[in-house]
Protein backbone atom coordinates (compact mmCIF):
# COMPACT_ATOMS: atom_id res chain seq x y z
CA UNK A 1 0.00 0.00 0.00
CA UNK A 2 1.23 3.29 -1.02
CA UNK A 3 0.36 5.04 1.78
CA UNK A 4 2.45 2.46 4.44
CA UNK A 5 5.45 2.68 2.48
CA UNK A 6 5.14 7.07 2.53
CA UNK A 7 4.97 6.12 6.53
CA UNK A 8 8.06 4.28 6.55
CA UNK A 9 10.13 6.44 4.53
CA UNK A 10 8.90 9.59 6.90
CA UNK A 11 10.23 7.13 9.98
CA UNK A 12 13.76 6.41 8.04
CA UNK A 13 13.86 10.02 7.13
CA UNK A 14 13.55 11.14 10.55
CA UNK A 15 15.69 8.66 11.88
CA UNK A 16 18.55 9.20 9.59
CA UNK A 17 18.58 12.87 10.47
CA UNK A 18 18.81 12.59 13.89
CA UNK A 19 21.56 10.54 13.75
CA UNK A 20 23.76 12.82 11.25
CA UNK A 21 23.04 15.59 13.87
CA UNK A 22 25.38 15.69 17.30
CA UNK A 23 22.49 17.16 19.30
CA UNK A 24 23.63 20.59 20.25
CA UNK A 25 22.56 21.61 23.19
CA UNK A 26 20.52 24.75 21.37
CA UNK A 27 19.47 24.31 17.56
CA UNK A 28 17.30 26.35 15.17
CA UNK A 29 15.54 23.96 14.38
CA UNK A 30 13.17 21.02 16.21
CA UNK A 31 12.07 18.35 14.15
CA UNK A 32 8.87 16.32 14.92
CA UNK A 33 7.85 12.45 13.92
CA UNK A 34 4.19 11.83 14.62
CA UNK A 35 2.94 8.22 14.28
CA UNK A 36 -1.01 7.41 14.27
CA UNK A 37 -3.33 4.61 14.18
CA UNK A 38 -6.99 5.41 13.73
CA UNK A 39 -10.06 3.53 13.92
CA UNK A 40 -11.35 5.50 11.25
CA UNK A 41 -10.35 9.34 10.29
CA UNK A 42 -13.21 11.50 10.89
CA UNK A 43 -12.77 15.15 9.70
CA UNK A 44 -15.48 18.13 9.75
CA UNK A 45 -17.83 15.24 11.26
CA UNK A 46 -17.62 13.18 7.75
CA UNK A 47 -15.29 9.97 7.99
CA UNK A 48 -12.68 9.92 4.95
CA UNK A 49 -12.05 6.05 5.44
CA UNK A 50 -15.65 4.69 4.85
CA UNK A 51 -15.45 3.41 8.27
CA UNK A 52 -12.13 1.85 8.59
CA UNK A 53 -9.18 1.96 10.41
CA UNK A 54 -5.72 3.96 8.70
CA UNK A 55 -2.16 4.57 9.59
CA UNK A 56 -1.07 8.18 9.86
CA UNK A 57 2.28 9.98 10.36
CA UNK A 58 3.98 13.77 9.41
CA UNK A 59 7.06 15.06 10.36
CA UNK A 60 7.15 18.97 11.07
CA UNK A 61 9.89 21.51 11.53
CA UNK A 62 9.78 24.25 14.10
CA UNK A 63 11.63 27.36 14.14
CA UNK A 64 12.72 28.86 17.42
CA UNK A 65 11.20 31.92 15.70
CA UNK A 66 7.91 30.85 15.30
CA UNK A 67 7.72 29.68 12.02
CA UNK A 68 7.40 26.22 10.60
CA UNK A 69 7.33 23.28 8.39
CA UNK A 70 4.25 20.78 8.39
CA UNK A 71 3.96 17.01 6.74
CA UNK A 72 1.06 14.84 7.23
CA UNK A 73 -0.20 11.89 5.42
CA UNK A 74 -3.19 9.64 5.97
CA UNK A 75 -5.04 6.83 4.45
CA UNK A 76 -8.31 7.37 2.75
CA UNK A 77 -11.35 5.49 1.47
CA UNK A 78 -13.46 7.50 -1.09
CA UNK A 79 -14.82 4.61 -3.10
CA UNK A 80 -12.80 5.76 -6.27
CA UNK A 81 -9.48 4.47 -6.33
CA UNK A 82 -8.19 8.03 -4.01
CA UNK A 83 -6.23 6.02 -1.17
CA UNK A 84 -3.98 8.54 0.54
CA UNK A 85 -4.06 11.99 1.62
CA UNK A 86 -0.92 14.12 1.69
CA UNK A 87 -0.69 17.66 3.25
CA UNK A 88 2.06 20.07 2.94
CA UNK A 89 1.94 23.49 5.05
CA UNK A 90 3.75 25.97 6.61
CA UNK A 91 3.43 29.14 9.25
CA UNK A 92 4.04 30.88 12.03
CA UNK A 93 2.61 30.08 15.45
CA UNK A 94 3.36 32.15 18.64
CA UNK A 95 2.12 31.52 22.43
CA UNK A 96 2.51 34.46 24.99
CA UNK A 97 3.13 34.76 28.07
CA UNK A 98 -0.32 36.16 29.08
CA UNK A 99 -2.05 32.54 27.63
CA UNK A 100 -2.93 33.84 24.08
CA UNK A 101 -1.61 32.22 21.31
CA UNK A 102 -2.02 32.54 17.98
CA UNK A 103 -1.12 30.87 14.52
CA UNK A 104 -1.75 31.75 10.73
CA UNK A 105 -0.62 28.37 8.27
CA UNK A 106 -1.05 27.64 4.57
CA UNK A 107 -2.03 23.92 3.49
CA UNK A 108 -1.58 22.10 0.12
CA UNK A 109 -3.91 19.28 0.08
CA UNK A 110 -3.11 16.60 -2.28
CA UNK A 111 -4.87 12.87 -3.01
CA UNK A 112 -3.28 10.12 -4.45
CA UNK A 113 -5.10 8.08 -6.84
CA UNK A 114 -7.80 10.30 -7.17
CA UNK A 115 -9.36 9.72 -10.75
CA UNK A 116 -8.40 12.01 -13.59
CA UNK A 117 -9.57 15.34 -14.34
CA UNK A 118 -11.78 14.95 -10.38
CA UNK A 119 -9.64 18.33 -9.58
CA UNK A 120 -9.45 16.81 -5.71
CA UNK A 121 -6.26 18.67 -4.43
CA UNK A 122 -7.17 21.84 -3.09
CA UNK A 123 -5.45 24.29 -0.71
CA UNK A 124 -6.58 26.37 2.54
CA UNK A 125 -5.36 29.83 4.45
CA UNK A 126 -6.05 28.72 8.60
CA UNK A 127 -5.63 31.69 10.75
CA UNK A 128 -6.42 30.30 14.73
CA UNK A 129 -6.31 32.02 17.92
CA UNK A 130 -5.99 30.62 21.84
CA UNK A 131 -6.36 31.53 25.02
CA UNK A 132 -5.04 29.35 27.80
CA UNK A 133 -7.31 30.83 31.06
CA UNK A 134 -5.40 27.65 33.08
CA UNK A 135 -8.47 25.32 34.05
CA UNK A 136 -9.77 25.38 30.86
CA UNK A 137 -8.11 26.69 27.51
CA UNK A 138 -10.05 27.92 24.64
CA UNK A 139 -9.26 27.57 20.87
CA UNK A 140 -10.75 28.92 17.36
CA UNK A 141 -10.31 28.62 13.94
CA UNK A 142 -11.05 29.26 10.27
CA UNK A 143 -10.49 27.35 7.01
CA UNK A 144 -10.61 29.40 4.35
CA UNK A 145 -10.42 28.55 0.34
CA UNK A 146 -11.65 29.96 -3.00
CA UNK A 147 -11.13 26.39 -4.84
CA UNK A 148 -12.09 23.58 -2.60
CA UNK A 149 -11.65 19.87 -3.62
CA UNK A 150 -13.79 18.94 -6.92
CA UNK A 151 -13.57 22.56 -7.68
CA UNK A 152 -16.86 23.31 -5.96
CA UNK A 153 -15.91 27.32 -5.55
CA UNK A 154 -15.13 28.78 -2.07
CA UNK A 155 -15.70 27.01 1.27
CA UNK A 156 -15.23 28.42 4.68
CA UNK A 157 -15.00 25.96 7.97
CA UNK A 158 -15.46 27.53 11.12
CA UNK A 159 -14.22 25.77 14.49
CA UNK A 160 -14.43 26.13 18.26
CA UNK A 161 -13.73 24.00 21.51
CA UNK A 162 -12.43 24.10 24.95
CA UNK A 163 -9.83 21.49 26.34
CA UNK A 164 -10.27 21.23 30.57
CA UNK A 165 -7.04 18.89 31.67
CA UNK A 166 -8.25 17.01 34.77
CA UNK A 167 -5.28 15.38 35.37
CA UNK A 168 -1.27 15.34 33.75
CA UNK A 169 -2.03 12.71 32.12
CA UNK A 170 -6.06 12.81 31.16
CA UNK A 171 -7.89 15.74 29.75
CA UNK A 172 -11.31 15.86 27.86
CA UNK A 173 -12.45 18.63 25.30
CA UNK A 174 -15.56 19.04 22.77
CA UNK A 175 -15.39 21.10 19.80
CA UNK A 176 -18.45 22.34 17.18
CA UNK A 177 -17.98 23.54 13.92
CA UNK A 178 -20.02 25.23 10.86
CA UNK A 179 -19.35 24.47 6.97
CA UNK A 180 -20.39 27.25 4.50
CA UNK A 181 -19.83 25.67 1.21
CA UNK A 182 -20.72 27.13 -2.02
CA UNK A 183 -23.95 25.07 -3.31
CA UNK A 184 -21.51 22.81 -6.11
CA UNK A 185 -20.14 21.82 -2.85
CA UNK A 186 -23.11 20.61 -0.83
CA UNK A 187 -25.35 21.97 1.69
CA UNK A 188 -24.21 23.97 4.79
CA UNK A 189 -23.93 22.13 8.11
CA UNK A 190 -22.77 21.97 11.78
CA UNK A 191 -20.81 19.06 13.45
CA UNK A 192 -19.02 18.06 17.06
CA UNK A 193 -17.30 16.25 18.60
CA UNK A 194 -16.46 15.36 22.06
CA UNK A 195 -13.49 12.85 23.46
CA UNK A 196 -11.20 12.61 25.95
CA UNK A 197 -7.16 12.03 25.67
CA UNK A 198 -4.85 9.96 28.32
CA UNK A 199 -1.15 9.96 28.00
CA UNK A 200 0.59 7.11 28.78
CA UNK A 201 4.69 7.01 29.10
CA UNK A 202 4.71 5.01 25.59
CA UNK A 203 1.54 6.43 23.50
CA UNK A 204 -1.49 8.68 23.41
CA UNK A 205 -5.23 7.46 23.08
CA UNK A 206 -7.64 9.61 21.96
CA UNK A 207 -11.62 8.22 22.39
CA UNK A 208 -13.86 10.26 20.64
CA UNK A 209 -17.42 10.29 19.16
CA UNK A 210 -18.44 12.14 15.86
CA UNK A 211 -21.72 13.92 14.81
CA UNK A 212 -23.04 15.94 11.80
CA UNK A 213 -26.58 15.86 11.79
CA UNK A 214 -28.66 14.59 9.36
CA UNK A 215 -27.02 16.35 6.06
CA UNK A 216 -27.45 14.43 2.84
CA UNK A 217 -23.92 12.57 3.03
CA UNK A 218 -24.68 9.00 2.14
CA UNK A 219 -23.81 8.26 5.72
CA UNK A 220 -20.78 9.63 5.47
CA UNK A 221 -21.96 12.04 8.69
CA UNK A 222 -23.57 9.52 10.56
CA UNK A 223 -22.93 9.63 14.58
CA UNK A 224 -19.43 7.71 15.10
CA UNK A 225 -17.09 7.14 17.72
CA UNK A 226 -13.18 6.87 16.61
CA UNK A 227 -9.96 5.69 18.86
CA UNK A 228 -6.50 6.88 17.59
CA UNK A 229 -3.31 6.23 19.23
CA UNK A 230 -0.40 8.38 18.25
CA UNK A 231 3.01 9.13 19.78
CA UNK A 232 5.52 12.23 19.16
CA UNK A 233 9.15 11.68 18.51
CA UNK A 234 11.28 15.01 19.21
CA UNK A 235 14.72 14.90 17.88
Amino acid sequence: MRFVALCATAALLATTTARAQDAPAERAWTPTLNLAFTSQWVDRGLTQTNAHATPQGGLRLDHESGFYVDSWATGVDFGDGTDAEVDLGFGYAQELDNGFSYDLSFYYYLFPGAPKGSKADFWEVIPSVGYDFGPVAWTAAAFLTTRNGGDTGESVYLTTGFSVPLTEEFSIDANVGRSELDPRGGDDYWDWNAGATYATPWFDVDARYHDAGNIACGGKCKGRFAVTISRDFSF
